[in-house]
């Protein structure tokens, strides 16, 4: 064997023997990328089978990453049962539960809000159960969020009284819809949540008139107080009548 080709059998040992770096779950970097690397970083190596992958997956990881992905995978990654594709599923999982959760809190609370209407009110729904990956719940769970989320007292007790039968979302969504025209006509074209949001406005604007002629009438008060008791008692002093 010649120098050049034993050199080169030597360089070639070197690489086999080196791992690749840590993933890091802490450290902000993105797994696809980084599982993209090691795979590539297999390749090179001529590791293909699942196996020899997970051993050099194994070896590369830092004491706290082992620590971590057993926690992930709710096993020991010397188990034979567990092969490099379930620790790749498993990573690439993580934090969605979390996440759909957050979005299933966020679903749940949402109400139709003051000057918003039914088709934006349900638009909005849709939009957030979207990211709860409700599955075959989805329009169940949209239909009762629709029916406890609206802000009329009488639609919402008209969608309590349906039969069942009829209790899909789609009938839902029609009767929310035809409910709120119906309002609108019956206000004179301004809509229901218009009517209501100038009351609310011309309630606040009372509220401070009130407040306002409350506050006038004790300064008053309190400049007539000292103007009657203030002013004799500083000239008393002022004639040395009192010490």
């Amino acid at each position: 064997m010649s120098e050049t080709q034993r050199g080169a059998n030597m360089r070639q040992d070197m690489r086999n023997h080196e791992h690749f770096e840590s993933f890091d779950p802490t450290g902000g970097r993105k797994w696809s990328i980084y599982c993209q690397r090691f795979v590539a970083h297999c390749a090179t190596k001529n590791l293909t089978k699942d196996a020899e992958m997970k051993a050099e997956f194994i070896a590369s990881c830092s004491d706290y990453m082992i620590e971590w992905t057993e926690r992930q995978c709710w096993m020991k990654l010397a188990n034979t049962s567990l092969t490099f594709a379930d620790i790749k599923e498993a990573i690439e999982n993580h934090g969605k539960p979390r996440w759909e959760i957050r979005a299933a809190s966020k679903f749940h609370g949402r109400n139709q809000q003051r000057k918003e209407s039914v088709h934006d009110f349900v638009s909005a729904l849709r939009s957030l159960a979207r990211e709860c990956n409700f599955g075959a719940a989805h329009d169940r769970m949209l239909r009762d969020r629709i029916v406890l989320g609206i802000r009329c007292d009488r639609t919402r007790e008209l969608l309590f009284n349906l039969p069942k039968d009829q209790c899909t979302v789609e009938n839902v969504v029609t009767i929310a819809y035809n409910t709120e025209r119906v309002k609108c006509q019956e206000w004179g074209g301004f809509g229901f949540a218009s009517v209501c949001s100038f009351c609310w406005s011309v309630g606040t604007v009372f509220y401070d008139f009130i407040y306002f002629c409350i506050i006038l009438i004790g300064w008053s008060i309190f400049i007539l107080l000292v103007i009657l008791f203030g002013i004799p008692y500083a000239l008393l002093i002022e004639l040395g009548i009192l010490g």
